[in-house]
């Protein structure tokens, strides 16, 4: 006698997925499992392989059909033993019908992949567990495994987690497809892989607040970064771009033909590293060190405002004071500032663009901080850790403005 029927009227047993709260706190029971996620009216509908739940967990299909041939002329054979952890370590023993074809003559077997996947042992419940561990922070293989046998009692190697957790990524990833804004920032953050250096170049929607996509690289050469940015924004809005000083980013926004803004940021940083050694010196006058922080505080002051002609007003008093200026900072704003002013300034023609990287730096200290940096051997081991962590952060900071 049949104890259950459970009939998949609206759905496929191939797209049933289990979901976290299956396994609360009490021990799940695997027939009401499978009763819910069977009759679930959100998947596709397929009458052929609807699925029949017997005495004893023998699990056989109502309609069988031939997954080689699409023949209906199907016959019945013997069970097969399927063993599975779902759990508290404690085995369930489930039995799937085999079936044989008379039109092709092959054989199949009744199949629950949604359910646990050929050849593992544990359900597919605890890889979505480990994507929930994976997003909160960086978690090595050994830890995950103590994390496993702390909160759900079960004890998988770390050999089994590292399976779950690898997919073949390859150096790049890419966020979810959507309507990017068109203005975009872009940095790099050096890492180091196998004690090798690499870097981590991220393209970043500003508008959005959301990474567009990320690569490990073993270099930051000119073609590098340039088939980065134009493979990431293939078929995507582009109008600016905001990028530190180095000169090499000029050529490649004028190659896409796109605003370039220089981050603000990187230049005062870049001052300051200037004026460091003679501000921290003994043997520099008072007066001099005075002056240099007098005038780069004016130099900051420029850059304060969003309106252009201000902007340009403060530029020009500057310059009228030029000669009264330190001779480090004048070589600056000779090298520096004069030559790419329109670049410093493009922020102040458009609200859109960003004067700074900041958005690409909180980022990296949110998903990759300065302790985790060498901690990975592979460019697909730390972009699915990376990969975790622009979904986690997509879904937490994403905005959803509008831009024109």
């Amino acid at each position: 006698m049949f104890n259950s029927i459970i009939p998949t009227l609206s759905s496929c047993i191939g797209s049933i997925q289990l979901n976290l709260f299956d396994f609360g706190v009490e021990k799940p029971k695997f027939e009401n499992v499978l009763k819910e996620r069977f009759q679930n009216p959100e998947t596709p509908r397929n009458v052929n392989q609807q699925l029949m739940l017997l005495d004893d967990k023998h699990f056989e299909y109502i309609n069988p059909i031939c997954p080689y041939c699409q023949s209906n002329k199907v016959i019945k054979q013997e069970y097969r033993k399927r063993m599975m952890i779902i759990d508290e370590l404690e085995l369930l023993k489930v039995y799937l019908r085999r079936y044989k074809c008379k039109s092709c003559d092959k054989k199949f077997t009744t199949s629950l992949d949604s359910v646990i996947k050929p050849h593992h042992r544990y359900a597919n419940i605890f890889m979505d567990k480990l994507k929930s561990f994976m997003e909160t922070g960086y978690r090595s293989l050994r830890k995950a495994a103590a994390d496993f046998q702390t909160f759900f009692g079960v004890a998988p190697s770390h050999t089994s987690i590292r399976n779950w957790q690898t997919n073949k990524l390859g150096n790049r990833i890419k966020n979810i497809d959507a309507d990017y804004s068109g203005y975009y920032t872009y940095d790099e953050q050096w890492i180091k892989l196998n004690s090798l250096r690499h870097f981590r170049l991220t393209l970043y929607d500003y508008i959005l607040n959301i990474p567009v996509a990320e690569e490990i690289s073993p270099d930051k050469k000119y073609d590098t970064i340039k088939k980065f940015i134009e493979t990431s924004t293939m078929d995507k809005d582009f109008y600016s771009l905001t990028t530190d000083g180095l000169p090499g980013y000029k050529s490649i926004t004028d190659e896409l033909g796109v605003i370039h803004q220089q981050c603000i940021f990187h230049l005062l940083k870049m001052i300051k590293t200037e004026i460091y050694k003679s501000l921290r010196s003994d043997n520099v006058h008072d007066e001099y060190k005075m002056d240099l922080r007098f005038y780069f505080n004016e130099i900051k002051h420029i850059f304060d405002s969003n309106v252009e002609g201000i902007v340009i007003q403060r530029f020009e008093r500057l310059l009228g004071k030029f000669n009264q200026i330190p001779k480090v900072l004048q070589k600056i704003i000779k090298k520096n500032i004069i030559p790419n002013f329109q670049r410093l300034t493009q922020y102040t023609k458009n609200p859109n663009i960003p004067r700074t990287t900041s958005c690409n730096e909180n980022y990296y200290r949110q998903t990759l901080p300065d302790e985790l940096k060498r901690k990975f051997k592979t460019p697909n081991g730390i972009n699915n850790h990376l990969q975790k962590q622009m979904q986690n952060w997509t879904r937490k900071h994403r905005k959803n403005t509008n831009t024109q």
